[in-house]
């Protein structure tokens, strides 16, 4: 008896192994990690077989694991760019690129904080932004500076984080008095205050996500699939739910 529970027991476990018999790694900008995850989770639930695995980092951190042959099938960067200079050196497939959701930037402030609007930004000693050399949010937030006239004035008291999530961590736990980040990222947080907001194709580029298949991807079809799943109506409401934008939205505005 003992003998025959072991045997089944063996069989259930083949049988739950080979129903999750394919592994998709994703890799996503940091402000998406809460909406891709419960997006990867509605993918899983109508695909049995597949178990997504999800690395969050800065688009640029994805882009450079990509060109360094990372084991990634599908990347979704916080921008066009990191994409647009993948397909350029064809580490990903040009027919297989998409643009699914729009952000915006916007300047926050701790509880506390003596700043207010982006007017007397200038009372503020430290100012969080993610590293504009790796994130998407940095370089639309220097651009913005950049053309509010306040970057010369304003560029010594900038403090770099890693990614968007780094930036808002920073404004949270006081040791900046205000940041920019995602309005999405602020929405998350009950500490900190949207005190302004950019002007997508104005005060910077409009904030587009991009994702796209990697050409490296050994799940070239599923890939494809989970790529247009990102733009499917279910996979958009929960965007929507955490605040992301359309992406005619963006158009309009810029």
């Amino acid at each position: 008896m003992r003998m025959i529970l072991t045997v089944i027991g063996t069989i259930l476990l083949v049988k739950s192994a080979s129903a999750r018999s394919v592994e998709l790694l994703v890799g996503a900008a940091s402000s998406l990690k809460e909406s891709v995850s419960e997006v990867c989770k509605s993918f899983e639930a109508s695909h049995p077989q597949v178990k997504i695995l999800v690395t969050f980092a800065a688009s640029g951190i994805l882009m450079a694991q990509v060109k360094q042959g990372a084991p990634i099938d599908v990347i979704a960067c916080a921008s066009t760019e990191e994409v647009e200079r993948l397909a350029t050196i064809h580490l990903v497939n040009k027919s297989q690129i998409s643009d699914f959701v729009g952000n915006r930037l916007v300047l926050i402030a701790g509880q506390s904080s003596p700043v207010t609007s982006l007017n007397n930004l200038m009372l503020a000693r430290h100012i969080a932004i993610s590293n504009p050399r790796t994130v998407p949010s940095g370089r639309y937030a220097v651009n913005t500076l950049r053309h509010q006239k306040l970057l010369p004035a304003l560029e010594g008291r900038l403090v770099y984080g890693e990614n968007v999530r780094q930036a808002l961590t920073t404004v949270e736990s006081g040791d900046a008095e205000a940041g920019f980040v995602y309005a999405t990222d602020a929405l998350s947080s009950q500490k900190v205050r949207v005190i302004w907001t950019a002007q997508p194709g104005i005060d910077h580029e409009p904030i587009v996500y991009r994702a796209a298949v990697v050409s490296a991807s050994s799940h070239a079809a599923l890939s494809a699939e989970f790529l247009r799943y990102l733009n499917s109506p279910l996979a958009q409401r929960i965007f929507k739910k955490f605040g992301f934008t359309q992406i005619w939205a963006q158009k309009r505005a810029s």
